[in-house]
């Protein structure tokens, strides 16, 4: 593709215009504002100790349960810690990945 070609490529996601870019302006200027978007990783890492301590609860309960049927209660709730423990470390790694910019060939490179 050709310079002339690529500089008129919008890297726009696909339905938003630079109408609508503007129009949110205010609006992100607010949230900036506010602070809604700093990083909390004193939550971060609240949320991945409370999740660690369940965890070691259940595994505690299915040890000492042994064959018992409700061992099937402690898998659901198990579950749940899972679904948490995976959110999080979803929100986690997006904040890496924002830092730390990673091109196709899998070298990294920091963000400017």
């Amino acid at each position: 593709m050709s310079q002339t070609a690529a500089s008129s490529v919008s890297t726009a996601p696909v339905g938003v215009t630079a109408r609508q870019g503007r129009e949110c302006a205010p609006l992100l200027r607010r949230v900036r504002g506010e602070g809604l978007l700093g990083r909390r990783r004193g939550w971060y890492a609240r949320m991945i100790s409370v999740n660690l301590l369940a965890l070691a609860a259940v595994v505690t309960g299915f040890v000492l349960a042994g064959d018992a049927w409700w061992t099937l209660l402690l898998a659901v709730h198990m579950a749940g810690d899972m679904a948490v423990g995976g959110i999080v470390g979803s929100f986690t790694g997006g904040l890496a990945t924002r830092k730390l910019k990673i091109d196709f060939a899998g070298k990294a490179s920091h963000a400017q």
